[in-house]
């Protein structure tokens, strides 16, 4: 992997619900991991297929390997202020080389 194209900086952000002050559930993202990637937008007319789900596909990121961290479908990365949902995320040939993380534009 050309280290450097790995210039644009992403947070990963994984869900967690809490009980609040009151007893009532809290729904909040807590970045987990912030990483130096690749990007490479695609236009809104691609698909990527992943089993029975189809989705418009916004940008794909790549980054390096890292052992404390593996990137997950449950997660979301967010970019220039923008939520972008994991479509899918695979792991690039070589042995820990690194990941490419799929992702398409938050609904909410």
């Amino acid at each position: 992997m050309d280290i450097g194209k790995l210039d644009r900086k992403i947070n990963f952000q994984s869900y967690t619900e809490s009980l609040g002050s009151e007893g009532s559930p809290v729904k909040t993202w807590t970045t987990t991991s912030t990483n130096w990637a690749s990007f490479r937008q695609v236009q809104g007319n691609e698909t990527i297929e992943h089993g029975k789900v189809n989705a418009v596909v916004n940008a794909v990121f790549r980054i390096r390997y890292s052992s404390g961290f593996t990137p997950d479908r449950t997660m979301r990365v967010v970019y220039n202020s923008t939520n972008l949902n994991i479509v899918d995320v695979n792991e690039l040939p070589g042995r820990n080389r690194g990941w490419e993380i799929v992702t398409k534009a938050d609904a909410e």
